[in-house]
């Protein structure tokens, strides 16, 4: 009997110092410094990035644009500016990426940046006598893209601009909350008429800058994924273990039944 009570009272001494380790543990583990958090991790001082090309945004069937002609000779000017049903230099192009100009007839702009669209206008001018000298300049209408999930501000954006990096776009959006994901970045984007998905890191410069997906293109959707602690507010209870106040009352809780069943 003696040789009994005192294994048990060795085995409540050695539970005893051990519970101030796990609950140390438990403590450092709640004090660890997230890693996923900065963004841009590979950068030093110094350091050179090669951005990806940019190709621009081409105009799509369904875009609507503004084109305005400028000419010294306000005649030719009001004549080139009447614009389609959108009313003055309103066009938009149909489903085969057209559009009709009253002065020079039918042109397919689908697959043309802005400036190719502003040197085409002012070719098929001169080239028809139309006018000499004249300025063209094209203004997007309606495109834009959006950005959401893990923001402060999801919102659609217009382009104001023909480039659109998606750093810019997340600082229009007011910057990830500190629940977004900050590797899973992901665009979604029209091409061949299919969604592509690219997904990209904000924690590497560098493969981001390298990225398809860097420039923006109309109808792109940036989507930022949240992370397991926005996950779990989902549910009444979800963080509550993820608290080092609640493993600390749990170890506590565990000490005192490990006593009175040692006793």
């Amino acid at each position: 009997m003696y040789f009994c009570g005192l294994k048990i009272v060795l085995n409540k001494m050695r539970i005893i110092k051990i519970l101030p380790f796990i609950a140390a543990i438990a403590l450092l583990s709640s004090c660890k410094v997230p890693q996923k958090v900065s963004y841009f991790q590979d950068l030093y001082a110094g350091k050179t990035l090669t951005v990806s090309e940019y190709q621009g945004v081409r105009l799509r069937p369904g875009d609507h644009i503004n084109i305005i002609v400028k000419s010294k000779n306000e005649t030719i000017a009001k004549q080139l500016n009447i614009g389609d049903s959108f009313g003055a230099t309103g066009y938009l192009l149909d489903q085969n990426g057209d559009v009709e100009f009253l002065q020079i007839g039918k042109i397919h702009l689908a697959g043309m940046t802005r400036e190719e669209v502003q040197n085409r206008i002012k070719d098929e001018i001169e080239k028809r006598s139309l006018g000499k000298d004249v300025i063209v300049s094209v203004e997007y209408v309606n495109l834009h893209f959006s950005v959401l999930g893990e923001v402060k501000v999801p919102h659609e954006y217009e382009f104001k601009r023909d480039k659109v990096t998606i750093t810019e776009a997340i600082a229009m959006a007011g910057d990830l909350t500190i629940n977004g994901t900050r590797d899973r970045v992901f665009v979604l984007r029209e091409e061949g008429g299919k969604r592509v998905t690219y997904q990209l890191s904000l924690l590497n410069a560098e493969q981001l800058v390298q990225s398809p997906a860097y420039y923006l293109q109309q109808n792109d959707i940036v989507y930022v994924d949240m992370n397991d602690t926005r996950k779990r507010q989902s549910t009444a209870s979800g963080n509550q273990f993820q608290s080092a106040s609640i493993w600390v009352s749990m170890i506590s809780l565990l000490s005192t039944i490990t006593i009175l069943l040692l006793r």
